[in-house]
């Protein structure tokens, strides 16, 4: 991060854990942590100065040097809205940090059937590519069957924006690219 006092942005923080780790490595940071469950982060929380809300877009009214949503991408409906409000709630060379499983990697995400959308790490990037950042794939060894991407704001390109929503949004589409994915690995 470029700034020396960073504001920090988890969504679906669970349990705030991440969160804690990060206070103690930027001690003049400021975090804050969003997730669904309300008393998820109370007892580790306490008055290390992190904040936590279930409210996302009052969060996102803040400006954020870093925002990361690791595991949570999948289950907001609207992709388009929260790619924009990332955008806005980005400080100038702020960065997007996005985690979540392959789907290729680990097709057995598919099973837990409560997403909006599942994606490859070049899924990702071109989803966001589409909406206006510059990403790219993040080497994870540790994380051999995760997408793990990070981005910052670029230019918006309305040519792909169209295309990506087509293609996120169509389901056989996805299932047919990991047909094709499987039979030419077992061609290989």
């Amino acid at each position: 991060l470029q700034t020396p006092a960073p504001k920090i942005l988890d969504i679906g923080c669970f349990d705030g854990r991440l969160l804690l780790h990060l206070s103690d490595l930027v001690t003049d940071g400021s975090f804050t942590g969003v997730d669904i469950m309300v008393d998820a982060c109370d007892e580790v929380m306490g008055d290390r100065g992190i904040t936590f809300s279930t409210d996302l877009k009052r969060a996102l009214d803040g400006e954020y040097d870093l925002i990361i949503i690791s595991h949570s991408i999948s289950y907001f409906p609207d992709l388009p809205l929260l790619l924009s409000a990332f955008r806005s709630a980005l400080a100038c060379g702020g960065a997007l940090y996005i985690q979540m499983p392959d789907i290729v990697a680990n097709p057995y995400y598919l099973l837990m059937g409560d997403q909006f959308f599942t994606f490859t790490s070049d899924c990702l990037i071109y989803l966001l590519a589409a909406h206006g950042f510059r990403a790219l794939r993040l080497p994870a060894p540790e994380f051999p069957r995760e997408a793990v991407v990070v981005a910052t704001v670029g230019e918006l390109n309305p040519r792909l924006v169209g295309d990506i929503d087509r293609r996120v949004t169509d389901i056989e589409s996805c299932l047919s690219f990991l047909q094709k994915k499987s039979h030419s690995s077992r061609n290989d």
